[in-house]
């Protein structure tokens, strides 16, 4: 079961600055993995089909095999799992690759990615097939669905514009969320595109909406997840995240590799996953997220590919969301190496 001191929340909670979480006070929690304790692992959201790597690293007994016994709890949201992560609260969490740039260089947040477990980023654009909106030069000029005015989703909205050098002054932003639903704005000609999720890109697909439908990554190629531990806890706790590695190592080789289906079955025994019950779109949905996993090919699973994440910052550097200098400091494949020795 999910440890139920956190309350539920979902994507559109978009990230808040780290200060500001700060001042939420914590529930308490399992002590930190010293000494044969357990290791906290701080989801951002809801339970959802995206975190189903770490998911089957506990149910499927690969952090046990290597000698970690993890919990996986619930935050309010990206910053309250960094902060519970800075707090000593929480061991690893996972980010959003765009999030761990900002928060560093709103903040210096003292987190490091040990592994970048999504190569390629978690959203689409959806655009009807009779106007059809096929990159940011499509933009110019039109109104985009985002999921909230200065979130996530209008960040990597400016990332497309900055790649194509198109101004942010072009292109309008209405506030939609990210429902498939959305699709009645863009026939009602309210909007021209809007993003989604994955799994919302699959209920349109399931709905025969006549739309179409892209990866950010075609423009915008930032990595859409990574695993993150403080740097404190990196160099006190390393035969600790060393085992996670191995855990998570072998987690994904078995979601790439083997049924889905035993699998899902074996999480959905041990966890509840938030989204849309109907067997078939689950499978659908564990699919389209491995993609991502091995989104810079099989041999860079889980590893921070560095001229990926230059080029990443370079990006949002151009689009004048965040600068960070030094970002080869923001993550290390040392815990990957060594797991695999």
């Amino acid at each position: 079961m999910m440890h139920p001191i956190i309350s539920r929340t979902n994507r559109r909670n978009a990230l808040k600055t780290v200060m500001g979480a700060g001042a939420l006070a914590f529930a308490p929690t399992a002590a930190l993995s010293r000494d044969g304790a357990k290791a906290i692992f701080a989801e951002p959201f809801d339970l959802l089909l995206e975190f189903l790597p770490e998911l089957n690293a506990v149910a499927g007994g690969h952090f046990a095999k290597h000698g970690l016994d993890v919990e996986i709890v619930n935050a309010r949201g990206t910053s309250m799992a960094a902060q519970q992560l800075i707090a000593e609260k929480a061991s690893f969490t996972k980010v959003g690759v765009l999030d761990l740039i900002k928060m560093q260089a709103q903040q210096k947040v003292p987190l490091l990615s040990v592994a970048t477990i999504q190569q390629s980023p978690i959203f689409t654009v959806v655009s009807l097939k009779s106007a059809p909106v096929r990159g940011p030069e499509d933009m110019r000029g039109k109104t985009i669905g985002v999921a909230s005015l200065g979130g996530g989703t209008e960040n990597n909205l400016d990332l497309m514009l900055a790649a194509a050098g198109i101004p942010k002054g072009t292109v309008t932003r209405q506030a939609v969320g990210l429902s498939p639903g959305n699709a009645v704005l863009l026939k009602q000609g309210r909007i021209a595109a809007f993003f989604a999720t994955i799994e919302g890109s699959i209920a349109l697909e399931r709905a025969k909406e006549p739309v179409e439908i892209w990866n950010i990554g075609r423009f915008a190629p930032i990595p859409g997840g990574a695993y993150v531990v403080t740097r404190d806890y990196a160099k006190k706790q390393a035969d600790d995240v060393v085992k996670f590695m191995r855990g998570m190592r072998d987690s994904v080789n078995q979601l790439t590799t083997q049924s889905a289906a035993e699998i899902l079955d074996r999480v959905q025994a041990k966890y509840e996953i938030t989204g849309e019950k109907d067997r078939a779109f689950r499978l659908r949905a564990v699919a389209e997220y491995n993609a991502l996993i091995t989104g810079q090919g099989k041999e860079n699973i889980l590893r921070n590919v560095p001229d990926v994440w230059r080029r990443s910052a370079d990006l949002i550097r151009k689009a004048d969301i965040a600068d960070v200098p030094a970002i080869d400091s923001l993550y290390t494949n040392e815990f990957l190496d060594a797991a695999s020795r």
